[in-house]
């Protein structure tokens, strides 16, 4: 399947967003703890 530049870009920024989400929940969810650790 041919995968035009467009489509490309499109599809490692939604990858970049999913990292990008990843790491903020794993870091929200790590300040939460070290907060409820106190």
């Amino acid at each position: 399947m041919y995968v035009t530049p467009e489509v490309k870009k499109t599809v490692e920024v939604k990858d970049f967003i999913e990292e990008v989400t990843v790491v903020s929940d794993a870091w929200s969810h790590s300040s939460h703890w070290n907060h409820s650790s106190k």
